[in-house]
């Protein structure tokens, strides 16, 4: 059943090999019905392998880094062996080369219906709809851009993803939504949205 918003609903979220967070795009009232769907088609199931290292799943052999974004979606460092979704419509999209972990990177211009807090609280609605546990927000700032919000949350068995929005108002006019997802939450990669500016 979709529910009408202020905010348009992004298309494209359904993708196949694509990660959850990439359908919270909306924020104030939504309810996206399809995402338990989504992660059900996208989610990796926990088949209780660790993880090799430190770089979203890849292997033991040394990997560098490389920027990702552009002047409107903002900047963020990931490893270099990533790759970018290319059938993820909407925003960007770039995942290790196993499918494991996901970073996602959204934005939209600032208004009276949407900000930070306002886009938080939308993906605070959509993860206590689809089931996600452990949900907290907390204000963590990233170096050189300001305050961000963070929303978190573990959506549990069979898919073990442990999911992270961070939201910020930039000086800019825009509201940047940066965000990663994956089986283990201590991963290097959930620091990614640390490194984020919104311009060069």
């Amino acid at each position: 059943m979709e529910e009408k918003t202020s905010k348009p609903a992004k298309q494209g979220a359904a993708n196949n090999k694509t990660g959850l967070i990439a359908a919270i795009v909306v924020a104030v009232v939504v309810v996206i019905a399809v995402v338990v769907a989504i992660i059900i088609m996208t989610g990796k199931k926990d088949d209780g392998q660790a993880n090799d290292g430190n770089n979203g799943g890849s292997s033991n052999t040394e990997v560098g880094t490389m920027e990702i974004g552009d002047k409107d979606y903002g900047f963020v460092t990931i490893p270099n062996n990533w790759k970018k979704v290319e059938n993820e419509e909407d925003g960007l999209q770039y995942s290790d080369p196993k499918k494991e972990y996901f970073v996602s990177m959204l934005v939209e211009d600032v208004d009276e219906e949407l900000n930070a807090e306002l886009w938080a609280e939308g993906v605070k609605v959509v993860f206590a709809q689809s089931g996600v546990e452990n949900v907290e927000t907390e204000t963590k700032n990233i170096p050189g851009v300001g305050d961000a919000v963070v929303v978190t949350g573990h959506f549990g068995s069979p898919y073990n993803r442990w999911l992270a929005a961070w939201i910020v108002d930039t000086p800019d006019g825009k509201v940047h939504y940066v965000a990663v997802e994956g089986p283990d939450k201590n991963n290097d990669i959930f620091s990614v949205p640390e490194t984020f500016k919104y311009t060069k």
